[in-house]
């Protein structure tokens, strides 16, 4: 299980702090570096439970979509989200 967390948290800007007490863990997460989850492992893992992001990004938006405040604001161009960090050769 702490596998599947460890890819998943391979995202931009998120460096997770693992630890371990034995060797085996630390193998075991070296191993999970080379593991890649698809875009519908990620959607199902998101939808597992609901996640409200909350203030200041129901505000502001989360970068998928701006909120009514901003966009009666200014005209702002949406960027491209940061992708996943995958293995080499995957």
């Amino acid at each position: 299980m702490h596998v599947v967390a460890i890819c998943y948290a391979k995202t931009p800007f998120a460096f997770p702090v693992i630890g371990g007490r034995k060797i085996e863990h630390l193998m075991s997460n070296i191993e999970a570096l080379d593991i890649a989850l698809t875009a519908e492992q990620i959607a199902y893992l998101e939808s597992i439970l609901p996640f409200d992001i909350g203030f200041p990004a129901t505000m502001v938006g989360t970068g998928k979509d701006y909120s009514s405040f901003v966009k009666n604001a200014a005209h702002v161009d949406l960027m491209p989200l940061p992708t996943p960090i995958c293995p080499e050769g995957k």
